[in-house]
């Protein structure tokens, strides 16, 4: 991972030395310097980057490396920052400011190459050893053409009698309602198992309706509850935000209560999950049924005392062998040969996965792209056995393995997708973006980065370190997910190289000194970088903010200062949040979503919001009144209140405004009602300025 950072800066640093060039003739030298040390750096930390997990000498030197690297990027970036954020300075003080800043980066520059100079030196004081490269990918991005579609993993062996076993307990049996478990440690196949069965003819035509939830370490009943309903198709979008735990169960338990239904609940950790969830189940005597996946034998015990769990076992060497070749040369077919000369180097690799599927599945995703060649199997092979020989978890070794396996671009791309929560669904689509603005993506001739970073998402799938989890009817991945297990790898190597930490809350323990800060509060997930606060971002403008609020930010310094749209998703908010958002300067576009707020007053001073044309109020279920001071949003055009039950009055010559061409108005108090109704029957020239207004008629809900 160091050594993918370095690649990242001295990138960089590139950009940055064709851009200032005639004022960082100044620096050159320094320039030069620190990039020629980085260079050597990070031909060193080709080699020693897998390997600092086992020696605490290579580990020290890697870390003082990493953090120097990310203390220069911090000196370039803010150095590009200062330079843009004084662009429309008169051009004699922009001259001065310039060379103020190019002094402070030459200074900068040059206490950094006195950091990398000892550093080097402890590298041979203290007997520092690189070690041969165990299997390593060529660090430049090849030009890839267009490959085909992603598709899922298929090569599933060994559990055709799981699946009818499976299949036979959720068909037969009792007509009470009866939990099926399947159980085993992770990377077993419990999943895949679950989802072959999910998916037979047999059983879906033998339900009423079906359902899959994830629940995980970490979840919420009401979003659990949620996603039940989702699949099974009873709420309308309008009722998904507004029903709470109580009557989104009570609503569920009434619908499956005329249906024999199948829901899985895959990869439970604790009793309490089934013992809140099991309430709206209902045992309508109709054959209905649960299937859990569990690493925990005693959960499928618990919801269910008179049904054996179905215990997956590890692979046998047949199976195992049947798995391995399908992933290597014909995925998907049954008829996979080995070259006989490769045969006994790749049983003795298969044989360290231990029987493992997902083990198996990684190791096969490695080989697939390596030269099939007696000589390249065996470099793989010593490989591993040293992994595991030094690693206390012999599956995890295999998939460090195959992570100190990629190239740098790919590592970057790995390890940002453990910051998602556990068994979340991620979209392709975001994340693709989120690799793009964090930059690491680079571009690869003419081709546009967003299709070098499919190419990147298509490898990572095609090296089984992460799965597709929903894909487009042209074959694309719409979805993807990663197993708990390469997960847990992520999380582990982005804590140790600083990449990100994650946590269940915001706290005052949390870590200052890494670059990404992820917090999951519930289904709810923040991401901050470390770069930079928003303030800083001067070309960021449009931003939209979700999650729980325990206190509205009260400072302008907080925001981009050049933000045209702004959507804020908050819940629990109890402060006005127009007091700091009037405040920007550039804002056209505003929407507001405060769920569970308590704010009944909302106050836009004169002399407010100064540029805005659209202003959207949603889910503001407390709020009385929204006062519009005389002077503020002179240029508003559309105004959009929507399930905000409490508001009696619109403020006093908001609807003469000028330039107020659109009205939409839903789910009204009785007051505001009458008062429009009144307006349109008595004094039409108050709303003549407007010139629609929809919506007003509807009842409150």
């Amino acid at each position: 991972m160091a050594e993918s950072i370095v690649t990242f800066f001295l990138e960089k640093l590139t950009d940055l030395l064709s851009q200032e060039a005639f004022l960082l003739s100044r620096v050159e030298e320094q320039v030069k310097l620190l990039s020629n040390e980085l260079e050597w750096m990070r031909l060193f930390l080709k080699d020693a980057d897998a390997k600092r997990r086992y020696d605490p000498r290579i580990k020290l030197w890697v870390s003082q490396i990493r953090d120097v690297t990310y203390d220069a990027e911090d000196v370039i970036d803010r150095f590009m920052f200062e330079m843009n954020h004084q662009q429309q300075g008169s051009l004699k003080c922009l001259k001065f400011l310039k060379l103020r800043f190019v002094h402070k980066l030459e200074s900068r520059i040059r206490e950094i190459n006195t950091k990398i100079e000892k550093i080097m030196a402890n590298k041979s004081r203290y007997g520092v050893k690189t070690l041969p490269a165990a299997s390593s990918s060529n660090e430049v991005v090849p030009h890839k053409e267009r490959r085909a579609p992603i598709v899922e993993e298929v090569n599933v062996v060994g559990i055709q009698e799981d699946a009818q076993s499976v299949k036979q307990n959720l068909l037969n049996g009792e007509m009470r309602r009866a939990v099926v478990s399947i159980v085993g440690m992770g990377g077993l196949g419990k999943t895949t198992l679950a989802k072959k069965v999910y998916n037979d003819n047999d059983v879906r035509q033998c339900f009423d309706c079906h359902a899959w939830i994830y629940v995980s370490q970490e979840y919420t009943i009401r979003e659990l509850l949620l996603g039940v309903a989702v699949c099974v198709r009873i709420l309308s979008e309008e009722e998904r935000s507004k029903m709470d735990e109580s009557e989104l169960g009570n609503r569920l338990r009434d619908y499956l209560t005329t249906k024999k239904y199948l829901i899985v609940m895959d990869d439970m950790w604790r009793n309490e999950a089934w013992d809140r969830l099991g309430l709206y189940f209902p045992d309508s005597v109709n054959g209905s049924r649960v299937l859990i996946t569990s690493r925990n034998k005693e959960i499928g015990f618990y919801a269910d005392p008179q049904a054996i769990p179905h215990e997956l076992s590890f692979l046998t060497e047949e199976e195992s062998w049947e798995l391995f070749l399908k992933k290597i040369f014909l995925a998907g077919s049954a008829n996979a040969v080995c070259p006989r000369e490769l045969e006994e180097l790749g049983k003795k690799i298969v044989a360290n996965c231990g029987g493992l599927p997902l083990a198996i599945v990684v190791l096969g995703g490695l080989l697939s792209r390596k030269e099939k060649t007696p000589l390249s199997w065996q470099k793989v092979l010593d490989s591993l056995t040293w992994h595991l020989n030094q690693g206390p978890d012999s599956c995890l070794g295999v998939l460090a393995l195959s992570y100190n396996d990629m190239p740098c671009y790919l590592k970057s791309c790995f390890l940002y997708c453990g910051l998602f929560p556990e068994d979340s669904e991620i979209r392709t689509d975001k994340l693709i973006h989120l690799w793009v603005a964090e930059g690491f993506i680079q571009r690869r001739g003419e081709e546009i980065v967003e299709d070098v970073a499919e190419d990147h998402l298509q490898e990572l799938v095609h090296r089984s370190m992460i799965q597709v989890a929903d894909k487009s009817f042209d074959g694309r991945a719409m979805s993807c997910r990663m197993h708990d297990l390469l997960r847990d790898l992520a999380i582990s190597e982005a804590k140790d190289t600083k990449f990100f930490e994650g946590y269940e809350s915001i706290d005052s323990t949390s870590p200052v000194s890494v670059r990404r800060l992820t917090i999951h509060q519930g289904e709810e997930m923040l991401t901050m970088p470390h770069l930079m606060p928003l303030s800083d971002h001067t070309y960021l403008y449009h931003l939209t903010i979700s999650g729980r609020l325990e206190r509205f930010p009260d400072e302008i310094e907080f925001y981009p200062p050049n933000l045209i749209s702004l959507e804020l998703r908050y819940r629990n908010a109890e402060q006005n949040p127009m007091v700091t958002l009037e405040k920007l300067p550039n804002l056209r576009f505003l929407r507001l979503s405060l769920c569970s707020s308590m704010v009944k007053k909302m106050v836009c001073t004169s002399g407010g919001f100064q540029q805005l044309e659209t202003l959207m109020l949603w889910d503001l279920k407390e709020l009385e009144e929204l006062i519009v001071e005389e002077g503020a949003m002179p240029d508003l055009k559309d105004l959009v209140i929507d399930t905000c039950p409490k508001m009696k009055s619109l403020s006093h010559g908001l609807l003469q405004r000028k330039n107020l061409q659109h009205l939409k108005l839903y789910d009204l108090s009785p007051e505001l009602r009458d008062e429009l109704s009144r307006i349109e029957g008595g004094d039409p020239e108050k709303i003549c300025l407007a010139t629609s207004i929809h919506g007003w008629r509807r009842t409150a809900s």
